[in-house]
């Protein structure tokens, strides 16, 4: 479609919203992008990055409207979403399409997908895909100056994502000596806890904000010696702070271009870990694991073509689909891949990737079993103790358990109805007790290894 302005066909409206903000889009006398899009993907989320710096350069004349489109039967739930979608930034009025009649009444058949609404209410512009700004800003700039040309713009202020009313979104949490250490994706800060004796309690060490413009969407952490690694989504950056929040440095993911036959940076940092004096990187963007000597220099992909899959090999063979979480026992990674539902490893000497468990991209549920066995949906955070991995099985709202002995997976906590969890996103272990940053409920749950009953962890001077 490429009428740019006064489109043969009205825009269909849409129902009320579900997932905050106002209702009443496409709203004469605007320009109005409408992006269909997943909150859980890398790819849409990149889009989103794209569509709210373009509504900014233009914010006098443009709306900005989202349309969620579920890829699993978990994200159906609008409580669920609405948490998940303002850790990732989102911060413009979105509508839930469980039933998909939006995308069938504006024949989207694949998202992300970006539809541009003119000031007088007809489709003008539509396209599917990644859509780089360089394509997109121009057909708003056309729009945008017939528009005033002929007086069509009424200038009126947006109502933006309502999100959830919870204190906190805690969306990665790590034990750092005796601290417990939580990112909170509600205030965009990490939260240092000092633990009590008993680990039943705790109280507030020291808050640090991450509230500056290019880190505005973080998505992971890591607590080396006295450094924190920041993973930055939205800036494609690993930021280094100090434990007082002084920026100490930046790795960009620069490599050297003659030695790059894919990517060339980081593309959607979502974690790391230190070892041997490297930092591996999680890039859900670009589907890879990505090598950063922490002496400074250009990162290169350690293991991943760069295309999305699940293919066991060799690094320069493997494929990964959205890595999350990377953790390392001190001789292999593991890594949480939430695209293919599994959990893979890779031997650090060789560069060998492997699946530990899971059976494949569109194969999820929630069975225990021994390797492929296993299913999962939506895997996250890890933590390791004792010969065991546990995992934050988000959308089955428990904690699992992978033996590393005999990739036997089973369920330690969820699976009774008093075992109430909800999104969980990572987990860390202290002795025979567990903490659950339960994202969806915005708490940390924390239970002893016998599974009792799940209490809420006391923080003193939380707000």
């Amino acid at each position: 479609m490429v009428t740019i302005y006064g489109g043969a066909a009205p825009a269909p409206s849409m129902p009320g919203l579900s997932l905050g903000g106002d209702s009443g889009y496409p709203r004469e006398g605007r320009i109005t992008i409408v992006l269909f899009f997943n909150g859980a993907r890398d790819d849409d989320l990149s889009m989103v990055d794209t569509v709210i710096s373009l509504r900014e350069e233009f914010k006098e004349d443009v709306d900005l409207v989202g349309v969620h489109c579920p890829r699993f039967p978990a994200e159906r739930d609008i409580r669920r979403m609405t948490a998940l979608l303002e850790c990732s930034g989102v911060d413009f009025p979105v509508y839930d399409d469980s039933s998909k009649s939006i995308r069938k009444s504006y024949l989207i058949n694949g998202w992300p997908a970006t539809v541009v609404v003119d000031p007088k209410g007809y489709l003008a512009w539509a396209k599917e895909g990644v859509i780089p700004p360089e394509i997109l800003r121009p057909v708003i700039k056309t729009m945008q100056r017939t528009a005033r040309v002929v007086g069509d713009i009424k200038p009126s202020e947006q109502q933006r994502f309502k999100g959830t009313e919870l204190n906190m979104l805690p969306v990665r949490l790590a034990l750092f000596g005796e601290r417990l250490v939580i990112l909170d994706g509600k205030s965009n800060r990490l939260i240092f806890l000092n633990l009590s004796q008993d680990g039943l309690s705790a109280s507030i060490e020291r808050s640090i904000g991450l509230g500056r413009p290019t880190l505005s969407d973080v998505t992971g952490f890591y607590c080396s010696q006295d450094r924190v690694f920041i993973f930055d989504r939205r800036g494609r950056k690993v930021r280094i702070i100090d434990l007082k929040g002084k920026e100490l440095g930046t790795f960009s993911g620069n490599g050297n271009p003659a030695l790059l036959a894919g990517p060339r940076s980081f593309g959607c940092p979502k974690g790391g870990v230190c070892k041997d004096g490297l930092l591996y990187v999680a890039s859900a963007g670009t589907h890879q694991i990505w090598v950063q000597s922490l002496s400074g220099g250009g990162a290169s992909p350690f293991a991943g073509t760069g295309r999305p899959g699940m293919d066991d090999g060799p690094p320069s063979l493997a494929t990964l689909g959205s890595p999350e979480a990377i953790i390392s026992d001190g001789r292999v990674l593991f890594i949480s891949d939430s695209y293919s539902n599994s959990i893979r490893w890779i031997d650090t000497a060789s560069g060998m990737v492997r699946t530990l468990v899971g059976e494949g991209p569109f194969l999820y549920g929630c069975r225990d079993g021994i390797g492929s066995k296993a299913l999962f949906q939506r895997p996250m955070g890890l933590c390791i103790n004792e010969g065991i991995l546990y995992v934050a099985d988000s959308y089955n709202d428990r904690i699992r358990g992978i033996d590393l002995s005999n990739r036997q997976a089973f369920t330690l906590y969820g699976s009774k109805k008093w075992q109430r969890l909800f999104c969980p996103s990572d987990v860390a272990v202290r002795g025979d007790r567990f903490y659950v940053a339960d994202l969806g409920s915005g708490r940390i749950v924390h239970f002893d290894k016998k599974g009792g009953e799940p209490e809420i962890l006391d923080i003193v001077g939380l707000n």
